[in-house]
Protein backbone atom coordinates (compact mmCIF):
# COMPACT_ATOMS: atom_id res chain seq x y z
CA UNK A 1 0.00 0.00 0.00
CA UNK A 2 1.50 2.83 -1.09
CA UNK A 3 0.54 7.15 -0.68
CA UNK A 4 -0.59 6.85 -4.20
CA UNK A 5 -3.20 4.26 -2.97
CA UNK A 6 -3.92 6.39 0.38
CA UNK A 7 -4.02 9.84 -0.47
CA UNK A 8 -6.11 11.13 2.46
CA UNK A 9 -3.74 9.68 4.82
CA UNK A 10 -0.54 10.64 2.66
CA UNK A 11 -1.50 14.03 3.10
CA UNK A 12 -2.77 14.16 6.75
CA UNK A 13 0.25 12.23 7.68
CA UNK A 14 2.27 15.26 5.97
CA UNK A 15 0.39 18.13 6.77
CA UNK A 16 -0.40 17.41 10.11
CA UNK A 17 1.22 14.17 12.23
CA UNK A 18 4.87 14.31 11.13
CA UNK A 19 4.88 18.64 11.97
CA UNK A 20 2.76 18.01 15.67
CA UNK A 21 4.81 14.86 15.94
CA UNK A 22 7.89 17.04 15.85
CA UNK A 23 6.76 19.37 17.66
CA UNK A 24 6.71 16.65 20.41
CA UNK A 25 10.05 15.62 19.83
CA UNK A 26 11.61 18.64 20.20
CA UNK A 27 10.09 19.02 23.81
CA UNK A 28 9.27 15.44 25.11
CA UNK A 29 8.83 16.97 28.29
CA UNK A 30 5.48 18.34 27.40
CA UNK A 31 2.17 16.60 27.77
CA UNK A 32 -0.16 18.73 25.67
CA UNK A 33 2.03 18.35 22.99
CA UNK A 34 2.64 14.24 23.60
CA UNK A 35 -1.12 14.31 24.09
CA UNK A 36 -1.46 15.53 20.55
CA UNK A 37 1.40 13.66 18.66
CA UNK A 38 -0.73 10.28 20.08
CA UNK A 39 -4.20 11.70 19.19
CA UNK A 40 -2.75 12.63 15.73
CA UNK A 41 -1.06 9.39 15.21
CA UNK A 42 -3.94 7.20 16.09
CA UNK A 43 -6.23 9.22 13.58
CA UNK A 44 -4.20 8.08 10.80
CA UNK A 45 -6.42 5.28 11.07
CA UNK A 46 -9.67 6.97 10.33
CA UNK A 47 -7.75 8.42 7.44
CA UNK A 48 -6.87 5.08 6.27
CA UNK A 49 -10.03 3.39 6.63
CA UNK A 50 -11.76 6.45 4.69
CA UNK A 51 -8.90 6.08 1.60
CA UNK A 52 -9.66 2.03 1.54
CA UNK A 53 -13.44 2.77 1.71
CA UNK A 54 -14.58 1.81 4.81
CA UNK A 55 -15.08 2.61 8.48
CA UNK A 56 -13.40 0.12 10.28
CA UNK A 57 -10.71 2.29 11.73
CA UNK A 58 -10.49 -0.21 14.97
CA UNK A 59 -9.17 -3.19 12.89
CA UNK A 60 -6.29 -0.80 11.20
CA UNK A 61 -5.42 0.50 14.89
CA UNK A 62 -5.21 -3.32 15.95
CA UNK A 63 -3.59 -4.34 12.60
CA UNK A 64 -0.97 -1.51 13.31
CA UNK A 65 -0.89 -2.45 16.92
CA UNK A 66 -0.02 -6.35 16.10
CA UNK A 67 2.82 -4.87 13.52
CA UNK A 68 4.29 -2.40 16.13
CA UNK A 69 3.12 -2.79 19.68
CA UNK A 70 4.45 0.63 20.83
CA UNK A 71 1.31 1.78 18.95
CA UNK A 72 -1.12 0.08 21.78
CA UNK A 73 0.44 2.63 24.23
CA UNK A 74 0.18 5.60 21.60
CA UNK A 75 -3.42 4.86 21.04
CA UNK A 76 -4.17 4.43 24.55
CA UNK A 77 -2.84 7.40 25.51
CA UNK A 78 -4.88 9.43 22.98
CA UNK A 79 -8.46 7.67 24.03
CA UNK A 80 -7.13 8.61 27.67
CA UNK A 81 -6.93 12.29 26.67
CA UNK A 82 -9.98 12.22 24.75
CA UNK A 83 -12.07 10.19 27.35
CA UNK A 84 -10.23 10.32 30.88
CA UNK A 85 -11.13 7.10 31.63
CA UNK A 86 -11.24 3.97 29.72
CA UNK A 87 -13.59 1.46 30.62
CA UNK A 88 -14.10 0.07 27.21
CA UNK A 89 -11.20 -2.91 26.17
CA UNK A 90 -9.57 -3.11 29.57
CA UNK A 91 -7.84 -6.51 28.86
CA UNK A 92 -6.05 -4.61 26.01
CA UNK A 93 -5.52 -1.78 27.26
CA UNK A 94 -2.63 -0.76 28.54
CA UNK A 95 -3.28 2.81 30.04
CA UNK A 96 -6.78 3.35 31.57
CA UNK A 97 -6.73 7.06 32.50
CA UNK A 98 -5.30 10.02 31.50
CA UNK A 99 -4.00 10.42 34.78
CA UNK A 100 -1.07 7.82 33.66
CA UNK A 101 0.15 10.38 31.64
CA UNK A 102 3.02 12.49 33.51
CA UNK A 103 6.10 14.44 33.22
CA UNK A 104 7.50 14.85 36.16
CA UNK A 105 8.95 18.35 37.15
CA UNK A 106 12.78 18.90 37.99
CA UNK A 107 13.22 19.73 41.48
CA UNK A 108 16.35 21.30 42.63
CA UNK A 109 19.10 18.78 43.03
CA UNK A 110 17.68 16.34 41.09
CA UNK A 111 19.81 16.07 38.47
CA UNK A 112 23.97 16.39 38.54
CA UNK A 113 25.18 19.30 36.51
CA UNK A 114 25.03 19.20 33.44
CA UNK A 115 23.01 16.58 32.89
CA UNK A 116 20.64 18.16 31.80
CA UNK A 117 20.32 21.06 29.29
CA UNK A 118 19.82 24.20 29.73
CA UNK A 119 16.43 25.60 30.34
CA UNK A 120 15.00 21.74 30.93
CA UNK A 121 11.91 22.49 32.75
CA UNK A 122 11.84 18.23 34.09
CA UNK A 123 11.87 15.05 32.34
CA UNK A 124 10.15 13.81 29.00
CA UNK A 125 6.93 12.42 28.93
CA UNK A 126 6.30 8.94 31.01
CA UNK A 127 3.15 6.62 31.38
CA UNK A 128 2.34 4.25 34.14
CA UNK A 129 1.28 1.50 32.56
CA UNK A 130 -1.87 -0.68 34.39
CA UNK A 131 0.82 -3.23 34.89
CA UNK A 132 3.02 -1.04 36.98
CA UNK A 133 5.70 -0.68 34.40
CA UNK A 134 6.69 3.05 32.83
CA UNK A 135 7.90 3.44 29.79
CA UNK A 136 8.39 7.16 27.78
CA UNK A 137 5.78 8.34 25.61
CA UNK A 138 8.50 9.43 23.20
CA UNK A 139 10.26 5.90 21.48
CA UNK A 140 6.70 4.81 21.05
CA UNK A 141 5.85 7.38 19.25
CA UNK A 142 8.85 7.11 17.22
CA UNK A 143 8.06 3.77 16.61
CA UNK A 144 4.50 4.54 15.46
CA UNK A 145 5.80 7.43 12.92
CA UNK A 146 8.30 4.47 11.28
CA UNK A 147 5.48 2.21 11.29
CA UNK A 148 3.04 4.07 9.27
CA UNK A 149 5.85 5.92 7.03
CA UNK A 150 6.50 1.91 6.22
CA UNK A 151 2.77 1.56 5.38
CA UNK A 152 2.61 4.85 3.32
CA UNK A 153 5.91 3.91 1.25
Amino acid sequence: MTATTHPRSAHFFQTVVAPTVDEFLANDQSIRRGFLAAIVLSHMADYWAADEGHRDAFGIRTSVAEACPAFQLVWDVADAAKHQNLTQRADTRTVTHAGQVRAPAATFGSFLFGEVPFGAAGSPVKVQQDDGRTAFLAPAIRASVEEWKRRLS
